[in-house]
């Protein structure tokens, strides 16, 4: 169910108390695709967090996650002891979902782990093709902006909407560390019902071996119907052990969307330090984010 990149080596209902203290025992910080609450939340903010991730490209939020112990460039970091939720049962959090936000989220998976002192939720949110999803308790649509929620501007509405008519293309990127260079798996899936036509994308990164940016361009010959992906690979030559990547999409009668990320090259993983995600026609440049940002490859 989950095309977002996802944090744990489990699947959602494996999930125990152990994989949590695990995975919060070293510093976190919530990116494009995940986002962490203590057990003090609000609904307010839940219904804010959940709407964001419907209408951009999905997520995982934490409800009971570690205090946040600082917020270096406003950007949430979480290490420690789990909270406690004050949120009953699954069917409690399901039920604010289902009368707050409209349309309804169409898909949503949610656990519970539970003990004497401890009451945490973990929900996958798949990106929505019924986006713009809007929280009715202030009448606000949402969006997802790196690693913050904020309401969506009108020209965002207005695409989301329009992605209902026209082909609306998903791009996912699973980065695989080989010899010398960084293998990236591109998929681009046609969310929409209508027939995607002419697509193609554009790859930049920086900085990589012996030239300014590594700049690819391909473009697909067949057309994609609703849930048909186009996959394909790209080598990247990185001279760093921090790099930065950006993908763009485009075809006829689509909107733009661009997707982005810092990258950490370790040993034994590659680590998304921070993601971008955009459906604005005029994004950042590959330079421009970079110099903005480049404190997330410190």
């Amino acid at each position: 169910m989950n095309p977002h990149p996802y944090p744990f080596k489990k699947s959602i209902q494996e999930l125990t108390f152990a994989d949590l203290e695990e995975y919060f025992s070293q510093k976190r910080r919530e990116n494009q695709h995940l986002e962490f609450k203590s057990g003090e939340v609000t609904i307010d903010k839940i219904l804010k967090e959940v709407g964001a991730f419907l209408n951009a490209e999905g997520g995982v939020l934490i409800i009971g996650a570690p205090r946040e112990l600082e917020r270096p460039h406003d950007t949430g970091v979480c290490i420690g002891e789990l909270t406690r939720s004050s949120f009953e049962s699954v069917e409690t959090v399901k039920t604010y979902l289902s009368n707050d936000i409209i349309p309804p989220p169409p898909r949503l998976e949610i656990v519970q782990l539970q003990d004497a002192t401890r009451n945490v939720f973990v929900i996958d949110i798949p990106t929505s093709p019924a986006a713009p999803h809007q929280v009715l308790r202030n009448g606000k649509y949402y969006f997802r902006d790196g690693d913050m929620s904020r309401p969506a501007r009108h020209r965002e509405v207005e695409k989301m909407f329009a992605n209902r008519q026209n082909g609306n293309l998903q791009v996912q990127l699973k980065l695989d560390k080989e010899i010398d260079d960084l293998s990236m798996a591109i998929s681009i899936e046609n969310l929409s019902s209508k027939t995607a036509k002419n697509i193609g994308y554009k790859v930049q990164c920086l900085p990589v071996r012996q030239m300014e940016r590594l700049v690819v361009e391909k473009h697909f010959d067949k057309t994609l119907n609703q849930h048909q992906s186009w996959k394909d690979k790209v080598s990247i030559p990185y001279s760093s052990e921090r790099i930065y990547i950006q993908v763009d999409t485009f075809g006829e009668n689509l909107i733009t969307k661009t997707k982005a990320a810092f990258v950490a090259i370790a040993k034994t993983r590659t680590e998304l330090l921070a993601t971008y995600y955009s459906e604005e026609i005029n994004a950042p440049s590959p330079v421009v984010f970079f110099e903005t940002n480049k404190y997330l490859l410190v």
